[in-house]
């Protein structure tokens, strides 16, 4: 007997998943958000010195806000107008810049590579390794 072969291959838009590889994991606490923000996987975020919360990156902020420290990860965070939520982030790991989420600021892919280039402290010195960019110290 034998079998029909089936083509699996298909060129419909790219790939659909999000590359990354997490070596460390760890629940953080999230500033309340007055405008309930959803932040998808992947979507950097900082942690403020001021509150000694965790909030999305902004580029040029103060109080820490404006140094990536980690990325969402592996599930969406919703944050609330009111209180302050309990969300995942990858610690350590690798990400490829391609696949990082700007979807819920202001923040541009120049102000996203500037970042992660000149960054400090630098996200290899986090251990986390940025892939598809390069001068990443």
């Amino acid at each position: 007997m034998a079998l029909q072969s089936r083509e699996l291959y298909s060129e419909v838009g790219g790939p659909s998943f999000k590359r990354a590889k997490a070596r460390n994991i760890r629940p953080v606490t999230f500033a309340a958000d007055a405008s309930a923000t959803l932040l998808n996987p992947l979507t950097p975020v900082a942690y403020n010195t001021a509150t000694d919360f965790w909030e999305p990156w902004v580029s040029g902020a103060a109080n820490g806000v404006g140094t990536i420290r980690a990325f969402i990860w592996p599930e969406k965070v919703q944050l609330k107008a009111a209180n302050e939520v309990l969300g995942t982030v990858l610690l350590e790991g690798e990400v490829h810049v391609d696949d990082i989420d700007l979807s819920y600021g202001v923040q541009t892919v120049v102000d996203l590579k500037t970042a992660i280039q000149t960054g400090s402290p630098s996200l290899r010195e986090l251990d986390i390794e940025v892939q598809g960019l390069a001068k990443v110290r």
